[in-house]
């Protein structure tokens, strides 16, 4: 049996800029393996392509793709992204197994956090890591499913980009030194924001971004103007302040829950960086609350 899906739905020119800096419309696994399925072939087809980007990860087996007129076989750990407007066809056969995790998005951001990932035009990519995206797929779903705000999907999603960055095979040109330096350090950056919480040695930002601990503190702060410690403390304190004003925790668990370990070094980083201690800046509250924030 052969099923052949048109969705002509999203048949119009893509002509509005998206208002939102990123935005997850929806995700989730597509397995079409046996005996889940019950045709040989399923075949989706948008012939003018949808108003937003579209990426298929292939965590089993392998589905042939059409892009820009060429077909392709994506295999388990590849990537498939559609940008808008490019025609897309999909095609499963249930003798090669298929399973894949699928993402719409959209934002006036993405263009270039897809280039700094090395995804800056529709196509196939070799990513591998299959099971730490898998991992991360299954997050986005769960917390689509459990309703979740949209900056924690949206967190998630950057996760994602994160561990497409910082793939060591066909992401990345084949001469690192192509790449500017600065460029690299977003990689470090963005692992960062996301996992401030953690308490990760500076080498490992700097093995991420291809460089020695020396080298990547010099470039680092000669793109952000901080020590990469700094930018992470600073990180931590920005959210230390949103949750004193917005929660009654006590010092010691709003330390604990921003990646500081010793209450007194984070009071003391605290007033290093705002001017005052932690319980004072509570007490004025409502002083930051009229601007300062």
């Amino acid at each position: 049996m052969h099923i052949t899906y048109y969705d002509g739905s999203n048949d119009i020119p893509y002509c509005r800029e998206p208002t939102e800096y990123i935005t997850v419309s929806y995700c989730d696994i597509s397995d079409h393996r046996p005996p889940r399925q019950y045709y040989d072939m399923h075949t989706t087809e948008r012939k003018n392509g949808r108003t937003d980007y579209y990426i298929l990860f292939v965590i089993s087996g392998s589905i042939t793709v059409s892009v820009d007129g060429n077909d392709y076989k994506a295999e388990k750990g590849d990537l498939v992204i559609y940008y808008p407007n490019i025609p897309q066809k999909i095609v499963k056969r249930k003798s090669d197994n298929p399973a894949n995790y699928w993402i719409h998005f959209n934002g006036y951001a993405i263009p270039e956090m897809l280039s700094q990932c090395g995804l800056a035009k529709s196509g196939v990519y070799t990513v591998g890591k299959t099971d730490v995206i898998s991992d991360i797929f299954k997050q986005m779903i769960l917390a689509q499913r459990l309703a979740r705000n949209k900056i924690h999907i949206n967190s998630l999603f950057m996760r994602f980009l994160s561990e497409i960055a910082s793939s060591e095979e066909t992401m990345m040109p084949e001469d690192p030194l192509s790449i500017s330096q600065a460029e690299r350090i977003v990689q470090g950056i963005i692992q960062m924001e996301w996992e401030y919480q953690k308490p990760r040695r500076i080498s490992e930002y700097a093995k991420l971004c291809g460089m020695s601990p020396g080298r990547f503190s010099v470039v680092f702060k000669e793109a952000t103007g901080k020590t990469p410690q700094r930018f992470i403390e600073d990180i931590r304190i920005s959210k230390a302040r949103e949750m004193l004003i917005n929660t009654s925790l006590s010092m010691s668990c709003v330390a604990e829950n921003v990646g500081f370990r010793d209450p007194l070094y984070f009071s003391r980083v605290f007033r290093r960086s705002v001017g005052m201690s932690p319980t004072e800046y509570r007490k004025n509250k409502l002083y930051f609350e009229k601007g300062d924030m």
